[in-house]
């Protein structure tokens, strides 16, 4: 059996992904000693693991949301990211 050490996790310096992805650790962790919980504590580990993946749909959406909002002024002024397929086609 492996040992694990634990030290002192500031939270507050965490990112919201690093946050994420801190739960979603924990949770694959637990599931693996899952058997030797009590009920109780696989229904609260069941409810986490819900809570993440909303958590993780929010993130997705915030982030899509941000760069939707930029793409749109980058549109407005006639900016573009990429060239467009025909000019790929037509450089030497």
């Amino acid at each position: 059996m492996s040992n694990f050490l634990f030290s002192i996790l500031y939270v507050a310096k965490l990112t919201i992904s690093n946050a994420f992805s801190l739960f979603k650790s924990s949770i694959e962790l637990a599931r693996a000693v899952e058997p030797q919980l009590s009920p109780i504590l696989v229904a609260a580990l069941n409810q986490l693991e819900a809570d993440n993946v909303a958590f993780g749909k929010e993130i997705n959406k915030l982030q899509r949301s941000g760069l939707t909002a930029g793409l749109k002024l980058w549109t407005k002024y006639g900016i573009r990211c990429f060239p467009k397929s025909e000019e790929l086609l037509h450089r030497t």
